[in-house]
């Protein structure tokens, strides 16, 4: 099992560790970037190892919601790389016929 983490510092140079959970119905999460805010876009996976994009945001109490990031028309997968200070995720979409597109997803502040 694979499963997106977050390691926050605590002082004294010690970390606390916070498992990012998967979206529903996913077994597999990962971590792929995260921003200023805290926020953390990656991918999580089902056991078929369909790919779901994914952006996981700080609720204040020391946990995360996540956010699936849909794929375009025409594709059923996603998966994102990247994200900035501004919202903006960067990622691709594909499906099991036709071309891999890079899409960019804009996420709510």
């Amino acid at each position: 099992m694979c499963r997106a983490v977050v390691w926050t510092p605590t002082g004294s140079g010690s970390y606390s560790l916070t498992d990012l959970g998967a979206l529903p119905g996913d077994t597999l999460a990962f971590a792929t970037a995260i921003d200023s805010n805290g926020r953390v876009a990656g991918l999580c996976a089902n056991a078929a190892g369909d790919s779901h994009g994914a952006v996981w945001s700080p609720t204040g109490s020391g946990s995360f919601s996540v956010d699936h990031l849909l794929p375009l028309p025409g594709t059923a997968f996603s998966s994102a790389t990247a994200i900035n200070d501004a919202g903006l995720v960067a990622g691709s979409s594909f499906g099991s016929a036709g071309p891999e597109r890079a899409v960019a997803w804009v996420t709510e502040q």
